[in-house]
């Protein structure tokens, strides 16, 4: 299955699909090779994850070395939840799916027909790491993955792009803390919610790989629904 589903069968679809609560995740694992930490490019991120996050744990990081200076990441979660329940049922459908556009301000969502969903739930982010000329990380990007000064109760939080010195960032065993902002995964080096209580994440799988084979690992997933067809 490719996506040239026509809108109105796609929206019969999701008639069909909205009351399953599942939705197919790839064994990341699986589809993509291991990267033990002598192997790393250099120091990866720890993440500070508010504990209310821990429904969607981290499935991996992706490190793709784009050049002998830069090196990019993918964080992959299982899932982004909206504060309000109903509208992120509706957001989960419509990142399967398509047909929703949301927007910054209420009513957040509108019915957009010629939209064409992420075949996932999970979410994925980006951070770009630069290093100086002896190897070391010197620098962390977030484009448009950096969360500004929006907390965890912001309903439709507004995406910026920030460059940051290493040594913005605290620094756990020689990582730079990385704080997890807001419900839908952007990033800040400091705590915007100091009242939620964090979890450091130091462990997780860290994989090789690129956006686009990440993105073809979800594809494929979402082409036979996750059975072995």
């Amino acid at each position: 299955m490719t996506r040239t589903t026509e809108p109105s069968g796609r929206l019969v679809t999701l008639v069909l699909a909205g009351p399953l609560a599942w939705f197919p995740q790839p064994h990341l694992e699986e589809g993509a090779p291991s990267l033990e930490r002598t192997e790393w490019p250099c120091a990866l991120p720890v993440f500070a994850v508010p504990e209310r996050d821990s429904d969607n744990p981290i499935l991996g990081l992706f490190v793709h070395e784009l050049d002998p200076r830069t090196v990019e990441l993918q964080l992959v979660t299982e899932d982004e939840d909206h504060p309000i329940p109903l509208i992120d049922r509706l957001y989960d459908l419509d990142r399967w799916w398509g047909l929703v556009s949301f927007t910054p301000s209420r009513p957040f969502l509108r019915l957009d027909l010629e939209r064409r969903g992420w075949h996932r739930v999970a979410d994925v982010e980006t951070i770009r790491l630069h290093l100086d000329p002896g190897g070391a990380l010197d620098s962390l990007e977030f484009p448009r993955t950096w969360a500004g000064d929006q907390g965890w109760g912001v309903l439709a939080p507004r995406h910026h792009a920030r460059t940051l010195s290493v040594s913005a960032f605290e620094q756990l065993d020689g990582r730079p803390v990385v704080h997890v902002a807001t419900w839908n995964h952007l990033f800040s080096s400091e705590d915007r919610n100091p009242g939620l209580t964090k979890e450091l994440v130091t462990d997780f799988p860290v994989l090789r790989g690129s956006r686009a084979d990440v993105e073809a690992l979800f594809e494929a997933s979402w082409t036979d629904f996750g059975l072995d067809l």
